[in-house]
C-alpha cells in the first residue's frame, strides 16, 4: 500500500493542558507497508488524571491486534472480525488493571479512551470507531467531533456490566472499496478547532492536497503547533500585553492519508 498511499500524522498538547500543566492525552500509531496501511487515533478521558497512559497503551494494542489478523490471512472485515478485536482489547485492559490493583479507580484514572482508526488493504477499506473524533473520507464527514454532551463511550465499558449497558460500547465500522479511497482524515475531537467557524472540510482537503505535508515527517506537528503558538500583542495606551491564546482548545492528533499522484507512485 506504500505503492499507492502516503501518510502524514501530528500530534500537539491542548491550550487548556498546557496552561493547567498537564499531558497531551491523546496518541496516534501508524503502520504503512506493501500489502497494508493502518493507523489509529486514541483519545483519553480529559477528567481522568492519566487517561495519557490509556491512549498510549490503546493505539499500540488495536495497531498489534489488527497486524496479527492482517498477517494471519484475515482480509474480510465481517462483523464477528470486530467483535473477536473488541473482545481481544478488553481481555488485554483486564490484564492490566488487574495488574495495577484490579479496581474501578485504576480504570478511570488510566484506561478511558476514545479510538477512531481505518485499516486499508488492496481491496478493501474498514474505517472504524468507538466514542468521539474526527472522520473524512474522500468528501464524507463521517464522524465530526465531539459527541451530545461530551460524554463519550470507553472501550474499558466492556469490563463494567452496568456501563456497559447503558453505552453502546461497540465498533461502529464502515467498509469501502479501496479503489474509491483518495483522501482519508482521522482526529481526536480537538480537530474540529482548526476551523471553528465552520466545516472542516475546507481546512482539512486544503492539508491533504499540500505536498510539504508528505514529505516532512515533522511538517504536521509542526503546523498543529503553530496553530496553537501563544500569540502577545503590546497595548501601548493601556501599557499591558494582550496575549492571545492558539486555535486548539483541546489536544489535537491528526492522521492525514492520501493516494499517491500518479508520477510517484510508478516510481
Amino acid at each position: 500500500m506504500n505503492r499507492l498511499f502516503e501518510l502524514a500524522a501530528g500530534t500537539v498538547i491542548g491550550r487548556s493542558h498546557r496552561h493547567l500543566g498537564r499531558n497531551n492525552q491523546d496518541a496516534y500509531a501508524i503502520d504503512l507497508s506493501p500489502n497494508r496501511a493502518i493507523a489509529i487515533v486514541c483519545d483519553g478521558c480529559g477528567s481522568s488524571p492519566h487517561s495519557e497512559v490509556g491512549a498510549k497503551l490503546g493505539t499500540r494494542l488495536v495497531l498489534s491486534a489488527l497486524k496479527r489478523a492482517l498477517d494471519g490471512g484475515q482480509l474480510e472485515f465481517s462483523p464477528d472480525f470486530w467483535q473477536d478485536l473488541r473482545q481481544e482489547l478488553l481481555t488485554q485492559l483486564q490484564q492490566m488493571i488487574s495488574a495495577m490493583g484490579n479496581s474501578l479507580t485504576v480504570m478511570r484514572d488510566y484506561f478511558l479512551f476514545t479510538i477512531v482508526g481505518a485499516v486499508l488493504t488492496p481491496d478493501q477499506t474498514a474505517i472504524f470507531s468507538l466514542g468521539d473524533g474526527v472522520v473524512i473520507l474522500n468528501e464524507e464527514v463521517i464522524l465530526k467531533g465531539s459527541v451530545v454532551d461530551n460524554c463519550p463511550p470507553f472501550l474499558a465499558y466492556g469490563l463494567v456490566p452496568t456501563l456497559e449497558r447503558d453505552a453502546n460500547v461497540q465498533f461502529q465500522v464502515i467498509v469501502r472499496p479501496t479503489a474509491t479511497v483518495n483522501t482519508l482524515v482521522l482526529g481526536s475531537d480537538g480537530v474540529k478547532d482548526l476551523a471553528p467557524a465552520g466545516s472542516i472540510l475546507p481546512a482539512m482537503a486544503a492539508l491533504a492536497e499540500d505536498p510539504r505535508i508528505f514529505q516532512n515527517p515533522d511538517r504536521l506537528r509542526r503546523y498543529l503547533a503553530q496553530c496553537n503558538r501563544e500569540i502577545i500583542h503590546p497595548d501601548w495606551d493601556n501599557q499591558v500585553l494582550d496575549r492571545q491564546g492558539g486555535r486548539l482548545e483541546d489536544d489535537t492528533t491528526l492522521v492525514l492519508i492520501r493516494r499517491k499522484q500518479l508520477e510517484n507512485s510508478l516510481c
